[in-house]
Formats: structure tokens, sequence, C-alpha cells
């Protein structure tokens, strides 16, 4: 019996650990770093442990994704793969988010003939996520209200984009939003997209 009990553990830290070993981790807050330094980080100082953050998912194995889109469509993670998936996670107020729509439309625009899937996650409610994209048009498929399921990719900034390859492994996380001093966001994104669908 105790043999059975030790192989069933077995299987299932086995099985636990192949879906989202790296996503089990803490979830970034530069409220943790104020409480062991006594101080607010600065915008350098954050960027560089963000950045240090979200580069520890390289080649993770990314959460299971469902949801409904804003057009009714069902997403399953299960039925993503074998294509490259990029995933925007944002909100309504949050104005970086929504500044870097032009760049996200024009990937879409891009590659979305091509062996792509481009999905949406907003944190508001599905009504006022429909009424904001009137004004604000994004290309890709939309899931409003997706909280938990942001939570469970462990991202706690905004904007964030993932680009996952055909297995739905993490082939990089982008965090932050477009500004003079950096590449576009297209330009970021779209380098790890070819890069994702080079693999074989």
């Amino acid at each position: 019996m105790k043999k059975f009990l030790f192989i069933l553990f077995a299987i299932l830290s086995l099985h636990t650990y192949s879906q989202s070993p790296c996503f089990s981790q803490q979830t970034f807050d530069m409220m943790d770093y104020q409480k062991k330094k006594g101080e607010m980080p600065n915008v350098d100082t954050l960027n560089y442990y963000l950045e240090k953050y979200v580069n520890s998912f390289d080649g993770c194995q990314a959460p299971e994704l469902k949801g409904t889109t804003s057009q009714g469509k069902q997403i399953d993670s299960k039925k993503l793969k074998g294509k490259v998936t990029v995933l925007n996670f944002w909100f309504t107020h949050c104005r970086p988010c929504v500044g870097e729509f032009p760049s996200l439309n024009k990937l879409v625009e891009e590659y979305g003939n091509k062996k792509v899937n481009f999905i949406s996650l907003a944190l508001d409610k599905k009504e006022k996520v429909d009424s904001f994209l009137i004004t604000h048009p994004l290309k890709y498929e939309v899931i409003a209200d997706a909280t938990k399921t942001i939570e469970a990719f462990k991202m706690n900034s905004y904007p964030i984009n993932i680009v996952l390859d055909k297995k739905w492994r993490v082939i990089k996380i982008l965090a932050g939003g477009e500004s003079k001093n950096k590449p576009s966001n297209y330009e970021r994104i779209k380098e790890y997209i070819e890069k994702g669908l080079a693999e074989k």
C-alpha cells in the first residue's frame, strides 16, 4: 500500500511539474521591495527587478487557458497548441496598455493569416470592455473579466505580452508599454513570433 501511494504521489508531482512549475512562484510585487528596503523603488530599479522576474519564466510550460471572447468564441489552450500564441494582458484605465494597441493591431495584420493566435485578456467586465473597444479597436480575440486567468500567469504589471511556442511554452514575456527610448512593442513581439514560427 505504501509503495502504491508513493508511486501515485510521484505521478501527481510529475503532472503538476510538467504543467507549470515556474508559475508556482510568488507574483512580482513592488510592495515586497518596499518592505525589504524600506523605500519605494525608482523607475530604473523597478524595471530591473521586473525584467529579472519575467525572464525567469523563459521556457516554462504556461498555465492552461479557457474563456469566451466578446464575440462568443470559446478559447481553449489545448486547441491553440500547434501555433505560436501571443497573449496580451491589460485593463481599460491603463494608458500604456491602450497606447500599444496600434502595435498589436499591426502584428495581427501581419501574422493573422499565419500560424499565430492573438488572445487578449482584460481585467474589466465584459460590458465595459465591449463599450471601450468601440472607440479603441483591438484586433485580438478579447476575453473580458479574465482576472483569474491573469493571476494564474503570475503577472501583476500592465501591459504584459507573452509569446508562447507551439507547445504552449514561454518564449518570452515582455513587460511594459512603449516609449521613445526603446523599440516599439510591434518590433519587440515580432522578434519572438519569428523565433516561435522558426521552431519545428
